[in-house]
């Protein structure tokens, strides 16, 4: 009979077990609503990554258009901003028995089968740190200098190979 009549009462300890768990609930959401991209790079300095295209037709420098946002081909995350092109020079296409240069020719009248082939250079603003282990682009892919990275913008798509990082 006993058993019968023990009701389940609600105490002080099972309203603070319930509070706890509101208060967990909460603060999960509050992260996940507030959780992005801004708030993993807030600590990341900008860089100036200087690199350089070794075999462009004449026709494709005038899409490195400067502000473009660039990509990394391979994730399509943010690679950083086109700053500009230093120069751009005609390319190698070869080296004589004496190992002097031998550069592509002009064409007077290029088209997309036989146009001029340069080597262009220029700089990117990238996020990121440096670190023991090397440069860590936008706190996720290690860069270094002389690697090669797949590249697309709103304008082209090439192979850059980087030459220099330094902070901005």
């Amino acid at each position: 009979m006993d058993n019968e009549n023990k009701k389940s009462r609600f105490n002080a300890i099972d309203g603070v077990i319930i509070l706890l768990a509101l208060l967990c609930l909460v603060a999960i959401a509050y992260k996940a609503i507030t959780f992005n991209d801004n708030t993993i790079n807030a600590d990341l300095k900008e860089y100036r990554v200087h690199f350089k295209v070794d075999n462009i037709s004449s026709s494709a420098y005038d899409y490195f258009v400067k502000g473009d946002t660039m990509r990394i081909k391979s994730t399509n995350r943010v690679f950083g901003t086109l700053e500009g092109i230093n120069q751009h020079l005609p390319a190698v296409g070869a080296y004589n028995e004496n190992g002097g240069k031998v550069l592509y020719p002009t064409v007077d009248k290029p088209t997309i089968y036989n146009d001029t082939r340069y080597s262009l250079s220029g700089y990117v603003t990238v996020r990121g740190e440096m670190t023991e282990y090397g440069f860590l682009l936008n706190g996720d892919t290690y860069i270094s200098s002389n690697s090669t990275l797949d590249i697309i913008s709103e304008h082209i798509e090439t192979t850059i190979r980087i030459i220099d990082i330094i902070e901005k």
